[in-house]
């Protein structure tokens, strides 16, 4: 119970020490532990492994501290793995029933739903059903805030089976090992033990609840650009024949590096990529890009080529999007220079009411340098398409919108065959504008990537099943691990695998009051609205001959939260809120509303809501107007999400694309 009191706040070691002091007191002796590190060892003990190496010569040692064989110094660093295996049945046993629901529900899928019904992911189950497959991802971190050069890199692991909602949760993204230095990890020394224990598993297997599980796969490594690179042992995008995926030469404009569009390039394979690598490696110079063995090739069956697919947040939110804005709000010689209309954009953002998939309120363009991925997610899908229109060129804004749609669907939930096909043509039409608009020298990396995105997708499935939000989370909840300049990688060590035994082995305890204690959640304030009753006071029924149901708060609905128009303004929510505007397609016809009340007959939802009128459209924006009339309507599977806006007098509604699956 205290372990978990610490981990669920965040307690700094000292606080811990002294909670320990007043229960000693309480109990009128010495019964705990009077320091954090006693209080640790009880936990951690056998939890996890030291792997030392030299410094110097960066030769690996073992797990027990000895002087370097090679050049006989004792200025040894370390590097911590746990026990991965272990923990993944943790998990697994924790979440067992959606892991059983999710994997019968998507063993004969047609569509692209998730990485589970893409096809790398179908070709293992073909060969081997009983598998499980997980995807790696590692990223350097920043610790400390001052100039000290010390970064933590975690290897952090998700399994495919679990459906993504449980998948994502922090409290089941696996940390399998930890490197903290001045420099960069040797990837081929720090991914050796992890690639030893699943290989070790697939000699044995295990059974859980009566399922045999045959091995564990790496099917995935969601890195970054300069991550991906270093684990492929390819050159680095600023270099000739950097692309991971073809044999696009690259060309020098201006002391630097672009990818000019060109049609057929030849595309890399594992055999030839191999080859290059014994190849390289044999000579020492790189061969096609290749400079030498990738640690990658360490994980059975792993493809070093086609298994490391295209991260969208860094490449196209955090690149690609950047980018445009540079040229359109900073570049005078850009055609579509327009920085004369940010005041206008800033007004057109600031007066965007909040909507709850959203991580913070719109923020100005003009702080568009202090803008976090999602927030350049947002202004991609859904912003832009209410402040651009107005203020960009024609060209370039139809130009934008071939990424904007087609970014849009492939985040969706389904993809078929002709959505893959449509992307891919629209993206190819715009890598090659994009030359034609901004000319060659704007021809970067990330845009020539795009030409491969349809590929992962097709691979993984839709852009969110393999990008790195979900990563980005559990990275900020290691850096918080951090509470002094003591042995900062000791302390995330001993956070994190008390946070593993919080979050899977409270269901062992017998005493029930200690198992609620420490698997209670934070309780919905609101539930007391459920007891309310709504009358509907001559309101018309089409569905049933009922006319008082319960009130609800709030509804969540394909990811969605929807709140009714009335809820109470707080000091987040001053000027009201963007989560009650909605269409439904009922009997062929959409349509769209703004939800004064959420109710429920015990087995469906239903929205009082007041009709919006559509005046006019742009194919995604629209102009409106909300009826007075009251109306009832049943809650369906068309149910979608708008945001709206007023400005200049008008108010305009546009379609909430996507949220994003992240805990």
């Amino acid at each position: 119970m205290l372990m978990n009191i610490f981990i669920k706040h965040n307690l700094t070691n000292s606080a811990l020490e002294d909670i320990l002091s007043m229960l000693n007191i309480i109990l009128g002796s010495d019964m705990l532990p009077k320091t954090f590190t006693k209080f640790s060892e009880f936990f951690s003990k056998n939890a996890f492994s030291r792997h030392y190496f030299c410094e110097v010569c960066i030769k690996y040692i073992g797990t027990e501290k000895t002087k370097c064989y090679k050049c006989d110094k004792e200025k040894l660093h370390f590097f911590i793995t746990f026990d991965v295996v272990q923990n993944l049945k943790d998990v697994l046993l924790k979440n067992w029933e959606s892991f059983e629901f999710f994997w019968r529900n998507n063993m004969n899928h047609t569509k692209t739903t998730d990485m589970v019904t893409a096809k790398v992911v179908q070709e293992r189950k073909r060969t081997d059903n009983n598998s499980i497959t997980l995807s790696l991802n590692t990223d350097g971190v920043k610790i400390f805030n001052s100039t000290a050069k010390k970064s933590l890199w975690p290897i952090l692991l998700c399994i495919n089976e679990l459906p993504p909602t449980v998948r994502y949760a922090k409290t089941n993204v696996l940390v399998a090992g930890l490197w903290m230095s001045n420099k960069e990890p040797d990837f081929h020394m720090f991914l050796k033990p992890l690639s030893a224990a699943l290989n070790e598993f697939q000699t044995n297997g295990a059974n859980l609840n009566g399922r045999e599980i045959s091995t564990i796969l790496i099917t995935a490594c969601c890195v970054d650009t300069i991550a991906r690179c270093k684990l492929q042992n390819f050159k680095q995008f600023n270099g000739y024949e950097a692309c991971g995926y073809c044999l696009h030469p690259g060309t020098i404009l201006g002391r630097q590096i672009r990818y000019p569009y060109r049609r057929n390039v030849t595309l890399r394979n594992e055999t030839d990529v191999l080859k290059a690598m014994a190849i390289s490696d044999a000579k020492g110079q790189a061969v096609n890009g290749v400079k030498g063995i990738s640690p990658l090739i360490l994980f059975e069956k792993f493809d070093v080529v086609r298994n490391c697919p295209i991260d969208f947040m860094h490449c196209i939110l955090l690149g690609i999007c950047k980018q445009l804005s540079k040229q359109w709000f900073e570049n005078p010689k850009c055609k579509a220079y327009i920085k004369a209309r940010i005041p206008e954009i800033d007004n057109m953002l600031i007066n965007i009411k909040h909507f709850h998939e959203a991580s913070r309120r719109a923020r100005r363009i003009s702080d568009r340098h202090n803008w976090k991925a999602n927030e350049w997610l947002q202004w991609l899908l859904h912003y832009s398409k209410i402040c651009l229109p107005q203020c960009l060129p024609g060209a370039f804004y139809e130009h934008f919108q071939l990424l904007a749609v087609s970014v849009a669907e492939l985040l969706q939930d389904e993809i078929i065959e002709s959505t893959f096909l449509r992307c891919q043509q629209r993206l190819e039409m715009f890598v090659e504008q994009f030359e034609q608009l901004y000319g060659s020298r704007e021809m970067t990396y990330n845009v020539h990537l795009l030409t491969h995105l349809v590929q992962s997708a097709r691979d993984y499935g839709p852009l969110w099943a393999f990008s790195l939000f979900p990563f980005e989370n559990i990275n900020g909840v290691l850096k918080k691990f951090v509470k002094g300049p003591n042995e900062p990688l000791i302390q995330i060590t001993n956070r994190c695998i008390m946070a593993h035994l919080q979050n899977t082995s409270f269901a062992q305890f017998s005493n029930p009051s200690v198992r609620d204690f420490c698997s209670k959640k934070v309780t919905n304030k609101s539930s007391r609205n459920e007891l309310m009753v709504y009358d509907l006071q001559g309101l018309s029924n089409k569905y049933n001959s009922l006319q008082q149901f319960y009130v609800i708060d709030k509804l969540y609905n394909s990811k969605f939260f929807f709140k009714s128009v009335e809820t109470r303004k707080t000091k987040t929510n001053r000027n009201g809120h963007n989560n009650c505007y909605f269409s439904i397609v009922e009997n062929d016809a959409e349509v769209f509303g703004e939800i004064q009340n959420i109710l429920s007959d015990g087995s469906q939802f239903y929205f009082v809501f007041k009709k919006i009128i559509i005046q006019s459209t742009n194919e995604a924006l629209f102009k409106y107007q909300v009826q007075d009339e009251i109306s009832l309507i049943r809650v369906n599977d068309t149910l979608s999400k708008y945001l709206t806006i007023d400005f200049n007098g008008s108010r305009y509604i546009v379609k909430l694309c996507y949220t994003l699956y992240v805990d």
